[in-house]
């Protein structure tokens, strides 16, 4: 039950980065709440991204689901964000995960033919 377990959890950290993704609007993130919503999208962004490195590496888990390519896109959105207003201390931990994002994207190609437009709007 490794990829289902792991489809299930993706979609959770998917569906929470999307719950949280409008807070990263610069006027959103003024208040207390809002910069607590841009540190839950960061996280998971960022949790679906090792959640996702982690079932690639681990045998009888891998997700190979053509949302997952989609999925991916959005957690890469973030983190590119990330990268590009965030604090200094998350910026080695967004290019490692976007890195990560891109080369799950890479293996996907191999199965969804249309994960190849997604590859190039995602590597740094």
């Amino acid at each position: 039950t490794g990829g289902p377990f792991v489809g299930l959890h993706l979609g959770y950290h998917h569906y929470s980065t999307l719950l949280y993704f409008r807070y990263l609007e610069a006027r959103n993130s003024l208040t207390e709440l809002g910069k607590t919503c841009v540190s839950r999208c960061k996280h998971h962004a960022s949790a679906y991204s090792a959640l996702l490195r982690m079932a690639r590496e681990a045998e009888g888990c891998e997700a190979v689901y053509p949302t997952v390519g989609h999925m991916a896109g959005v957690s890469s959105s973030v983190l590119l964000h990330t990268l590009l207003f965030g604090d200094e201390n998350e910026l080695e931990n967004a290019r490692r995960d976007l890195n990560s994002n891109f080369a799950a994207l890479m293996e996907l190609k191999q199965y969804w033919a249309n994960t190849t437009s997604m590859v190039c709007t995602c590597h740094l």
